[in-house]
């Protein structure tokens, strides 16, 4: 397998995305934040899922485009600006923002550190697990996580890497572990 971006859906991976990223973005942050009404910035997640799961385009749609405007900004080492400025309403927005929405106002369906506890399942498979350093959506520690409890597992943290393919160095690294992954021979 050649795995990458790894959220686990532990509560740190959760906070971190909601809250923790604040730190290194705290002006994208608080535009999140004030796109709410002050009564729901107490809890910024509940009230994004709350509104993206609203039947009503006029409280799902835009709240789905100011949280994709956050998370585009935290995608990539060098954020595509102009996608940003061009974010509108669309199916396809909404469609995506209801799905993040529906997983995780369902905490992804998975019990406490499920994936960690049920590793032994899968030991067996080796893997490439690559993960960009700067990577704010999904942060190097639960590929870090998730590499020291798998133990046929390799794990490359690419320098200077955000979170999408699109990333060159990332990009580069994805290709080699596949190339590599070709030319494996398969165990009996």
């Amino acid at each position: 397998m050649v795995i990458t971006g790894v959220m686990l859906g532990r509560e740190a991976d959760d906070w971190w995305w909601w809250e923790g990223a604040r730190f290194v973005y705290p002006e994208i942050w608080e535009t999140l934040r004030d796109f709410l009404p002050e009564a729901e910035q107490k809890d910024i997640k509940t009230a994004y899922l709350k509104r993206i799961l609203d039947p009503d385009p006029d409280v799902h749609g835009p709240a789905a485009i100011a949280m994709l405007g956050w998370e585009i900004q935290t995608l990539d080492v060098w954020p595509d600006l102009e996608w940003v400025a061009d974010i509108h309403q669309s199916e396809d927005i909404v469609r995506s923002g209801r799905i993040f929405a529906h997983y995780a106002f369902n905490d992804f369906f998975l019990e406490k550190d499920q994936i960690i506890k049920r590793m032994d399942r899968i030991q067996h498979i080796p893997a490439k697990i690559i993960n960009g350093r700067f990577d704010m959506c999904t942060p190097p520690r639960a590929a870090w996580d998730l590499h020291k409890a798998w133990g046929k597992s390799a794990l490359e943290i690419v320098p200077c890497a955000g979170h999408r393919w699109n990333d060159p160095l990332l990009a580069a690294a994805v290709i080699r572990a596949t190339d590599a992954l070709k030319r494996a021979p398969l165990d009996e």
